[in-house]
């Protein structure tokens, strides 16, 4: 008896609806850290190619754009489940629809930062512009964040199932 409660626990725990909170810590941090690196590079003005800062943003937002768009797929798995437990689907469409914006302003960001080597005369103007859009980008994952958390703790999703009448969301 005890057996069987354990599988079933353990079942539960990899639903493909919960990969997606599992995954986008991961992109969260190092995005937010690769914003803050960005900007001490802006006040760096002699930063040479090799140096730290700029292999550290270079890193950071390889490794979190990367992530991001894992996130996104499996914030699709999720998204497929999730639509039909909770009460407000506007939020989870508004939440992947600022998934997307965050994910390509990093991105962005990341191939103007990259092509700063190729396009020398505006090296300084690429990272500017690189810097800017992570600024942006940080800002976009921060209201993403916020519509996450209001589906996790609002509407319950990938936790419980909400009430039949949606009672909760209207106190």
């Amino acid at each position: 008896m005890i057996t069987v409660i354990v599988v079933q626990q353990s079942t539960f725990m990899w639903r493909k609806e919960l990969w997606h909170p599992m995954v986008v810590h991961v992109p969260i941090a190092t995005l937010c850290l690769a914003t803050l690196v960005g900007v001490l590079l802006l006040f760096n003005p002699n930063e040479k190619n090799g140096s730290f800062l700029t292999r550290s943003f270079t890193w950071l937002l390889g490794i979190g754009g990367t992530t991001a768009w894992l996130a996104i797929y499996t914030g699709l798995w999720s998204y497929n489940t999730e639509v039909r437990r909770i009460c407000d689907p506007t939020v989870l469409k508004s939440h992947l629809w600022w998934g997307y914006c965050t994910t390509i302003l990093y991105t962005a960001g990341f191939l103007l930062f990259f092509m700063r080597r190729r396009i020398v005369p505006l090296k300084r103007l690429l990272i500017y512009c690189a810097v800017i859009l992570t600024l942006a980008g940080a800002a976009s994952l921060g209201y993403t964040g916020h519509l996450g958390a209001s589906l996790v703790y609002q509407q319950g999703a990938g936790v419980r199932q909400p009430a039949a009448d949606c009672g909760e969301l209207q106190r």
